[in-house]
């Protein structure tokens, strides 16, 4: 890692960490019991996880390449492979990338105030 790109690395930490988090307070209210709860996740995450390369390098079909590009995960992971590898010169910033993860932040802050403004009781 060069030191010129830590402003990048930095806002894929940030941006990636606080998408993550509204994402898991929105989608919280979904599931309806802790022993449902590592099922779900898990069902939902490896096989993004895989599609995204971050297990290892993938020739999957460009149509699957795309679709994990809309989720946060890939994103995220060429965020931080962006300002993390010497061979990136400049800031390190993908604003590709960050933008994705902005938007998925600003969906997971959505379901997070509906799942907190939700009554006790209520669904």
């Amino acid at each position: 890692m060069r030191l010129a790109t830590l402003p990048g690395l930095l806002a894929a930490l940030l941006l990636g960490s606080a998408s993550f988090t509204a994402l898991g307070v929105g989608v919280v209210r979904y599931i309806k019991s802790a022993e449902a709860a590592p099922a779900l996740i898990n069902f939902a995450i490896l096989p993004l996880t895989f599609i995204s390369g971050v297990w290892f390098h993938s020739n999957l079909s460009t149509l699957i390449t795309d679709i994990a590009k809309v989720f946060p995960i890939r994103p995220l992971a060429h965020a931080l492979q962006h300002g993390l590898q010497p061979p990136h010169h400049g800031s390190g910033i993908d604003a590709a990338d960050l933008g994705t993860l902005a938007i998925w932040l600003l969906v997971g802050s959505f379901l997070s105030v509906r799942f907190l403004r939700q009554p006790a009781g209520g669904d």
